[in-house]
């Protein structure tokens, strides 16, 4: 969660037990910082390096969570008000007082419900149109946002399917060039970078591509240097960051940045004779 030069990384699985961990990055290196209070993984991230958010996840052992911690810029506070729905791969974005959680899994099914947090409580939004857990890191706020990919077997392991959401309901957005579960995002839900993930069965699937969004298409952007699968990103789609995930056969520490196109408008002097 944050930007290219202050993100928040916290939880994960890297082995058992599952880790309550928070380091910050401020551009050039990670410090780590006061821990969570439930130790877990596949959680729903939201907010900035002073005000994140953290809903749901996994535990071990087998533990499916619904509780719901806050980060004022030091510490970890669980929240009274727990998620409606217990559940982990779910996607998340916002801030923490205006945070949304959709889709995801319990054991069994995935999930295609969204809830919305205003900084108290949590209150249902609207339903995905296909229900998938794995989806892309969360790209955008509470009243525009995207989810994209993800899987729900027999429909699909690498979906790449596209919703958007105006605040209320989802609708059908651009297709992924390649479909994929577990990628990061940075960006808007109009201005967008997708990457990482896992786009076919076992290591050699684990990908390094990056798709990019401008609110109606996907187009391709240069590929990470270290392809992996459950990758965390943050930031925005001309300076995003990317961190952590598994690269087969080991867990990954490495970060990268992207810098992407950006337009350069020359001054000229207008005379008139």
């Amino acid at each position: 969660n944050g930007l290219q030069t202050a993100a928040l990384y916290f939880g994960g699985y890297a082995s058992d037990p599952a880790s309550n961990a928070t380091e910050q990055y401020d551009g050039t290196s990670w410090t780590s910082k006061n821990n969570l209070n439930t130790a877990r993984y596949s959680g729903a991230g939201a907010g900035t390096t002073a005000a994140a958010l953290y809903s749901g996840g996994f535990s071990n052992p087998s533990s499916l969570q619904s509780a719901v911690e806050e980060w004022d810029g030091t510490n970890w506070a669980t929240q009274p008000n727990s998620l409606s729905t217990a559940r982990y791969s779910a996607g998340g974005c916002g801030t923490q007082t205006a945070a949304l959680v959709y889709g995801g899994a319990i054991p069994g099914s995935k999930k295609s419900d969204t809830e919305a947090y205003n900084g108290t409580s949590w209150t249902a939004g609207g339903a995905l149109s296909q229900a998938r857990s794995h989806i892309s890191g969360g790209v955008g706020i509470s009243t525009a946002a995207i989810c994209v990919g993800g899987r729900n077997p027999p429909v699909g392991d690498y979906l790449a399917l596209t919703e958007e959401y105006g605040g209320s309901s989802w609708t059908s957005g651009g297709a992924l060039i390649t479909g994929a579960n577990n990628m990061g995002g940075a960006g808007t839900a109009t201005d967008a970078i997708i990457f990482g993930g896992i786009i076919s069965p076992g290591p050699g699937g684990y990908t390094g591509i990056t798709q990019g969004y401008d609110g109606t298409s996907f187009s391709t952007r240069p590929s990470l240097a270290t392809a992996r699968n459950y990758i965390s990103g943050t930031g925005t789609a001309t300076a995003g960051v990317a961190f952590g995930g598994n690269s087969h056969p080991t867990y990954t520490t490495a970060t990268e940045e992207f810098t992407g196109e950006t337009s350069t408008v020359t001054a000229s002097t207008l005379t008139t004779s």
